[in-house]
């Protein structure tokens, strides 16, 4: 067909022609030589034509090579995990290509029924392969007891891959040899970090990362600044003083951000702690009703053995794909942990306001205090960031009990008074006053107007958004889209907020029904404008 087709091209529609060759190409790997080779002894074709047909037939077949090796790296898996039947437990799933973006996922190898067990996972500190955070202050050598990273629990993860990849996954002495073989297999099937330049924020191009910073309220910079300044610190005090045990060649900043970008994307909380669990970590998520996150859990004969479960939240069939939910979470973050977004947060738009205490607030240090000593959670620092948006635009309200607080002053400020002070969060919870509501109306449409104008703009606002474009482009285009309409959403209901004030009751409205003095003076009744011991002739005071 080929040969018919190049020979073809003077009679025939060119563009029909090397459509149908590439067709052919994408499925016979072995095509992409001939095809190349017979094009360029086609003398009739103009040379740019075929320098441009040559480079789409070297995508084709690299792409074809791509999904062979991703075959070869799931039957490892498959093997390694086959050999550790002894230690992870209730395994009713395989590692397989999945033909998109996804590279790999896990399939169920027999039927499964709902809230069946399709593998568990003990944790057993790094023996069985599962890491955790605080196992990285143990086994990273010259790594300070103390150290308290800008990246937190998942710099600590990205420095443990990066000691198993150092170190071949082994680990005495308690790794046995089928865990290493199948930790080695899992360390192989991750994305390479070529492959993440295309699919995770932290690793995109400088343009990329340009224009997500310009998309979201939440900005990909502080990331990228945690992750730098983490990456200056570790090298000057461990990579480079202690070379031995840090090779240059994984430990530096591209590998690093590798490490976070896979820390961030397979990362799970489990019974109070960060981990990555190998195998399990492959499952992708889905939005399908009956999808459930990967949970803790007891299993082994006796039921003790502590670890990680995927219990599947409705059946599937022998070689369907198993998918877990990642959480509900907002579309920014899961765009700047797992490099994607999921239809699913389109009904839920989310973005995020940030709000602080004005530093020239004359009342600023006794606000300050209140915050440090005087909130029922704790010290609260003096910058907020809040989800904003959500199905009606309803900000949450712990939003609003803090701008009450920042706005406060004025006839207000009495609350400030020491008298008070243990209180204030408290009554901060409902409105203080007329005009101190109306203040936090307007900070709030005033703050979104701010965010919108610092957006990037789109020519076809209010479109429509479509999740299915995966570039960086793309992503960032339906980031704004949501995020847009979650702001937009918050500003309509904060406008409906402020004109409806005057139907709110207020602290004062509140403290005389608590005294007994918000209704009329009448003489005869004595439950009415006096309240307590103050009745008119009362016996219990000296007059």
């Amino acid at each position: 067909v080929v040969i018919v087709l190049t020979h073809s091209l003077q009679s025939m529609n060119s563009l029909f022609a090397l459509s149908i060759a590439l067709i052919v190409a994408s499925h016979i790997d072995s095509t992409y030589c001939f095809v190349t080779t017979h094009l360029q002894s086609a003398a009739f074709i103009d040379q740019k034509f075929k320098q441009q047909v040559s480079t789409v037939l070297s995508s084709t077949s690299s792409s074809a090579a791509t999904s062979i090796d991703l075959s070869a790296l799931c039957s490892d898996l498959n093997n390694a995990l086959s050999q550790s039947s002894s230690i992870i437990k209730d395994a009713k799933i395989k590692v397989k290509p999945t033909g998109n973006s996804c590279r790999i996922g896990l399939y169920a190898n027999t039927n499964l029924g709902k809230n069946e067990v399709a593998i568990s996972f003990p944790y057993t500190d790094g023996g069985s392969g599962c890491l955790n955070a605080d196992e990285a202050l143990d086994i990273i050598p010259h790594l300070p007891a103390q150290y308290d990273g800008w990246t937190g629990d998942y710099g600590l993860l990205a420095m443990l891959l990066l000691h198993e990849k150092a170190n071949q996954c082994e680990r005495e002495p308690n790794r046995k040899t089928e865990i290493v073989e199948l930790m080695r297999a899992w360390m192989a099937a991750l994305p390479t970090p070529e492959e993440m330049e295309k699919s995770h924020p932290l690793l995109w191009p400088e343009v990329s990362q340009d224009e997500l910073q310009g998309s979201s309220t939440k900005k990909i910079y502080r990331l990228l600044d945690d992750a730098e300044e983490d990456a200056v610190w570790l090298e000057e005090c461990l990579w480079e003083a202690h070379p031995d045990d840090f090779p240059e060649e994984i430990f530096n900043l591209q590998m690093w951000k590798w490490a976070l970008a896979v820390a961030y994307s397979r990362a799970v909380f489990l019974d109070g702690m960060l981990r990555i669990v190998p195998i399990v970590d492959i499952a992708n998520h889905g939005d399908e009703f009956g999808t459930v996150e990967v949970q803790a859990g007891n299993f082994g004969m006796f039921g003790t053995t502590k670890g990680c479960q995927i219990r599947v939240g409705r059946e599937y069939k022998k070689g369907e794909q198993i998918f877990v939910s990642y959480g509900p979470k907002s579309a920014s973050e899961y765009l700047l942990e797992y490099g994607f977004i999921p239809p699913s947060v389109i009904r839920n738009p989310l973005a995020e306001l940030t709000f602080e205490i004005d530093k020239d607030d004359r009342f600023g240090d006794e606000k300050l205090d209140i915050l440090e000593f005087d909130t029922y959670g704790g010290a609260m620092d003096p910058i907020q960031s809040f989800d904003v948006g959500g199905a009606d635009g309803q900000p949450d309200p712990a939003l609003v009990q803090f701008l009450r607080l920042c706005v406060l002053g004025g006839k207000d400020s009495f609350i400030l008074e020491s008298i008070f002070r243990k209180e204030v969060w408290d009554f901060m919870a409902q409105p203080m006053s007329e005009d101190n509501e109306r203040l936090v109306v307007e900070a709030v449409i005033g703050k979104v107007s701010d965010t919108i104008d610092d957006m990037i703009e789109d020519d076809d606002q209010g479109a429509e958004v479509d999740v299915t474009d995966m570039t960086p482009e793309g992503l960032c285009k339906v980031l704004r889209g949501i995020e847009r309409k979650a702001l937009h959403m918050t500003a309509d209901y904060m406008t409906r907020e402020g004109e409806a004030l005057d139907l709110k009751e207020y602290y004062q409205e509140r403290r005389l029904k608590d005294l007994g003095l918000d209704s009329e003076w009448q003489e005869d009744n004595p439950d009415v404008g006096w309240g307590q011991s103050r009745a008119k002739g009362g016996k219990d005071l000296d007059w």
